[in-house]
């Protein structure tokens, strides 16, 4: 539901309230309104009422409307169109994620498969990317047990029944400072620096919290480099 509701909000702040796209593909608008526009989204589909096939061909045929400037959030065309739906809270108090929000480690992203490539009897080559646009989407939750797991899979461990509150109480510790983004970043610079300079690995969540500053460095080039490469938004699928 995550990538619909930025898909969603970003056609009804371009094409409904006309909001042009910045330089760098993203909507330039009162982040404040944004955020109004997609809680209204994700109320409506959490709701299971209407499809966000639906409200994208609501948005679709409202576009060319003159008077589409009345039109303050997506559910108001749906009320002008005498549409029913309902409303119902789609934040999960589980769920470690800010809806709308981008994050830039692979964990929390997903992207189409590697290519694979085919060999033909001609000599020519197939490969998979072409029948496959891009796409650059989030996951739709990750959890503090997500994180303990992902911390023990650095280990080819799986975490232990005895210790998973244990754990999972020490990454309620970390999210008082950093978010889920950087703290996967952490668990891999405590492993990468470790196994690099011959140190004995973490062994508790708790020991990753002394490499903060390789973390940092590896987390600012990668969103430089996203940056570079317009890689730092949604790439989303078409809704279908």
């Amino acid at each position: 539901m995550n990538n619909h509701m930025i898909v969603l909000s970003s056609k009804f702040l371009h094409e409904i309230k006309e909001f042009q796209y910045d330089s760098h593909g993203k909507i330039d608008c009162d982040p404040n309104y944004k955020k109004e526009v997609i809680n209204d989204i994700g109320e409506i589909l959490a709701g299971q009422s209407v499809t966000a096939a639906q409200l994208n061909n609501l948005f679709e045929r409202e576009k060319d409307n003159p008077q589409k400037a009345l039109f303050y959030k997506p559910c108001n065309i749906l009320e002008s169109h005498k549409i029913e739906f309902i409303r119902k809270p789609y934040i999960d108090p589980d769920n470690l994620l800010v809806l709308g929000q981008f994050y830039f480690h692979p964990r929390l992203q997903v992207t189409p498969p590697p290519p694979m490539l085919q060999i033909n009897d001609d000599g020519t080559i197939n490969a998979s990317y072409e029948d496959e646009p891009f796409f650059l989407e989030m996951i739709d939750k990750i959890t503090k047990k997500d994180l303990v797991e992902y911390f023990y899979s650095k280990m080819n461990a799986t975490p232990q029944a005895a210790t998973l509150n244990r754990d999972i109480g020490a990454f309620e510790h970390m999210l008082r400072f950093w978010d889920v983004d950087f703290i996967l970043y952490l668990i891999d610079e405590a492993f990468a620096v470790s196994f690099d300079n011959g140190r004995p690995m973490p062994k508790s969540p708790l020991d990753i919290q002394h490499f903060e500053e390789e973390a940092l460095a590896v987390y600012e080039a990668r969103k430089n480099t996203c940056y570079e490469e317009g890689l730092d938004r949604v790439l989303p699928r078409a809704i279908s």
